[in-house]
Formats: C-alpha cells, structure tokens, sequence
C-alpha cells in the first residue's frame, strides 16, 4: 500500500501557520514539497523567518529550499539505496521530464533487464519514484537532492 502525501492536509498545516499569500501559491508549495507535512512544516518557520511569512516572496525565488533538517532526512532514505537504485534516480532526474522503463534500459544497458525492473519496483515501493501514464518521475525536492549529491558517487562508466 502506497502513502502519499495529502494536499489537504499539507494545506491545512500552512493555513494552521497564518502564512501569507492566495490559495494557489499555497498549494504550489504544497506540491513543490510532495505534500509531506514533516517537510512542510519545516518550510513554513522557513518562510516565516526568512520571508515575513510570505510564500508569494518565498515562491519568487524560483528554488527548493534543501534546508539541513531536509538534506538529513533526505540522505536517511537515499544514502542506503543500492548503486543502481542510485543510477536510476539519477537518470530520471537528469532527464527533466517523466522516463518510460524502455528509456531506462537504453540508458543504463550493462545492466541486466531483470535486475533494472526489482530496483525500480523497490524504489517505486518506498515512494522514491512516481508512476503517471506508464513513465516514472520523481518529486521536485528530491530531483534537486539527487542532482546535487548523486552525480559524484556514482559508477564513472555509467552512459549518460
């Protein structure tokens, strides 16, 4: 069984903050964050200290906020995934837009086709890929979080 996150819920906790702006801003950052309410609550005192409280002026910074209370959460479930797992999240996340698993057997050929599916239904099962209309992506706090500290750990060999 999936959990994923609630919109509602994660809109209830920046309304429950008092925060700034419509109610469209707010959900967009409910979604920039995957809905997670631990990390949209760690966004809200963000924005409250940074940003007067105000999410219009947060949002116009046009960037996911990695603070170290993320980046630790994050680095507890991604630090233990295996090499290809690693591989996997790297090129979905690098590719920009949603991947289709033939795209991933193209991209990541020295790897058996067997192995490739057990790794991807392992990271769709702990809710670290996404599955929409038969192509695989990922949430946009954890595409910045894989760009930016996947890329040096992994195989040098590795087609990109």
């Amino acid at each position: 069984m999936r959990l994923l996150g609630s919109s509602e819920i994660a809109f209830s906790l920046l309304e429950s903050q008092q925060l700034l702006g419509t109610e469209q801003q707010k959900y967009k950052l409910c979604d920039l964050y995957g809905n997670n309410p631990l990390i949209i609550k760690i966004i809200t005192h963000t924005i409250v200290e940074l940003f007067n409280s105000d999410v219009e002026k947060f949002l116009a910074q046009n960037t996911l906020l990695v603070s170290n209370k993320i980046h630790s959460l994050l680095e507890q479930q991604l630090n233990f995934l295996s090499t290809l797992e690693k591989q996997i999240m790297y090129t979905v996340a690098t590719h920009q837009q949603p991947v289709t698993i033939n795209y991933l057997i193209n991209k990541l050929p020295h790897i058996s086709i067997s192995h490739l599916f057990q790794a991807i239904k392992n990271l769709y099962s702990r809710c670290l890929i996404e599955k929409t209309a038969g192509k695989y992506t990922l949430q946009p706090l954890i595409i910045e979080y894989v760009q930016n500290n996947f890329h040096q750990n992994l195989d040098p060999f590795m087609n990109f």
